[in-house]
């Protein structure tokens, strides 16, 4: 199948939403199986850190500073591949390769987290713009922010020539919330699996990864 009919078979909304799932499930799996830190989201493992340096547990401060400095390096990875001007179909590739070298090597604890995080940072910097709308698939809190003032906007259109909330981005927001739900429930269906559960999203990011070789 051709990457233009891929993408046409994956929309944005769906690739916005597919990503959202395995930020969610992968975020689980760093919260459930290695010392309730989180794999993607920052904005918690940033005020946990914080809590840790004041009470001086200095273990966790580690932990959670190796893994807000692990997805930061993928985070400006992914940026490098913007700047370079290389589609997001590699770095989103690449996002998956800490699954494989979690599931592998068989990481544990600080290791696994920081190789999780990595791979978070560089899906969540690969792509955040689908079709017109603006999301990030790594966290939820902002998409959270922007569904509420796409609503707000969808009961009081803003007095403009053009619009100011494209159309259908509050499909968008509900989507990928769901997902990201969707993504850590997920996660405990797949527990029997054992270390073979980080594989599973590579069947949705691949596909993804390369609809976006040609996407809209």
């Amino acid at each position: 199948m051709s990457d233009g009919r891929l993408a046409a078979l994956i929309p944005a909304p769906a690739r916005a939403a597919l990503l959202c799932l395995i930020a969610g499930y992968v975020d689980a799996i760093g919260y459930l199986d290695y010392a309730h830190v989180f794999a993607a989201n920052m904005t918690g493992n940033t005020v946990l850190l914080s809590i840790s340096v004041a009470q001086g547990e200095w273990p966790r401060v580690v932990t959670y500073a190796l893994t807000l400095a692990a997805f930061l390096v993928g985070a400006l990875a992914a940026e490098g591949f913007k700047r370079a001007r290389v589609r997001p179909t590699l770095p989103l590739l690449l996002s998956g390769v800490p699954l494989i070298a979690v599931c592998v090597l068989d990481l544990q604890d600080n290791w696994a987290l920081a190789t999780l995080a990595l791979g978070m940072g560089l899906q969540g910097g690969a792509v955040a713009r689908f079709a017109d709308v603006n999301v990030q698939t790594v966290v939820i809190t902002g998409t959270m922010l922007k569904l509420a003032e796409a609503a707000v906007y969808r009961v009081f259109p803003a007095r403009s020539a053009q619009p100011l909330i494209p159309a259908g981005a509050l499909s968008v927001f509900w989507l990928t919330w769901l997902s990201y739900a969707a993504g850590a429930a997920l996660s405990l269906a797949a527990k029997e699996l054992g270390l073979l559960k980080l594989l599973l999203p590579l069947v949705v990011l691949m596909p993804v990864a390369f609809s976006e070789a040609q996407r809209d």
